[in-house]
C-alpha cells in the first residue's frame, strides 16, 4: 500500500507498549532513530523495566500513573515510526491494550499454573518480538 501512514505498526506499536512502557524507545534507540547522546539512557531503560517487572512489589501497569506513561509512550514510539496519525492510534492502542494485556498475564499464570516469572518472560518475547516488527522498515 504505497502511502500508507502505516496504521497496523502504530497500533502494534501501542500493544507492545501496554506490555512494557520502554520497550519502544529502546528499540528505536537501538535502530539508531534516536539522538546518540540518550540511546544508552533509553536501552538501560528498557533493560531495567525487564528486571523490575519480575519483582513481586512492582505496581499493576493498570494504575493510572503506569497507565498514563504507557499511552504517552506508546504515542510518542509510534509517532516516530508513523508521524501524528501513529501517535494518536498507538497511544490509543497502547491505553486499550494495557488492561487488555494486564488480564491476559494474569489468566495465563492461573491456567498455566506457571510461576509470574516465567509469564512475564514469555510476555518479553512477545513484546520486544512485536516492537521489533512494528518500528522495522516500511513493508510498502
Amino acid at each position: 500500500m504505497s502511502g500508507s501512514w502505516r496504521w497496523q505498526s502504530s497500533v502494534a506499536v501501542g500493544v507492545a507498549a501496554s506490555m512494557r512502557s520502554m520497550a519502544g524507545p529502546a528499540v528505536l534507540a537501538l535502530r539508531g532513530r534516536v539522538p546518540a547522546p540518550v540511546r544508552p539512557w533509553l536501552i538501560a531503560a528498557g533493560v531495567g523495566e525487564l528486571a523490575l517487572d519480575k519483582w513481586s512489589g512492582a505496581p499493576d501497569r493498570i494504575r493510572p500513573p503506569a497507565w498514563v506513561g504507557r499511552v504517552i509512550v506508546g504515542g510518542l514510539t509510534a509517532g516516530n515510526v508513523a508521524g501524528w496519525r501513529g501517535a494518536l492510534s498507538g497511544g490509543a492502542a497502547a491505553g486499550a491494550a494495557t488492561y487488555l494485556t494486564w488480564w491476559v498475564r494474569g489468566q495465563a499464570g492461573r491456567l498455566s499454573g506457571r510461576p509470574d516469572v516465567v509469564v512475564a518472560a514469555v510476555e518479553d518475547v512477545c513484546c520486544y518480538g512485536l516492537m521489533g516488527w512494528a518500528t522495522g522498515p516500511s513493508r510498502d
